[in-house]
């Protein structure tokens, strides 16, 4: 008995069989976050998750801990916005730029240190 299989007509009913399939699984990835792709960063969703401040879930190993979008991005618009205390200028400031600005003109030029060619002997 011989067989004849069309390859390419094999090729699109695999295909038409498991597209919803992935369809699903793509859907499902993008409704959470996990430590890699949570825009708090790993160290920081770890952290959160530990303390509480959003549900937190494993589902699988190679999923690892998984929390919801919706969550997570509530929990971050809830927090109060964070700024680095102003500094006081100095007179090393206005030293910084005034070097930067000579550099910038050309009228400082740095030269590289040159490499002695003789050898010491020790």
């Amino acid at each position: 008995m011989n067989l004849q299989l069309d390859e390419k007509a094999l090729a699109i009913e695999i295909a038409n069989q498991i597209a919803p399939h992935l369809a699903s699984q793509v859907v499902d990835q993008q409704r959470f976050y996990n430590p890699v792709n949570s825009p708090l960063g790993k160290h920081l969703f770890m952290d959160c998750a530990r303390r509480g401040c959003f549900k937190t879930f494993r589902v699988a190993r190679r999923n690892g801990l998984l929390a919801l979008r919706e969550e997570v991005d509530a929990w971050i618009m809830s927090q109060p916005a964070q700024f680095a205390p102003a500094r006081e200028q100095t007179d090393e400031d206005e030293v910084d730029r005034a070097l930067a600005a000579a550099v910038v003109d050309g009228s400082i030029a740095f030269r590289k240190k040159r490499r002695s060619r003789s050898r010491e002997v020790a």
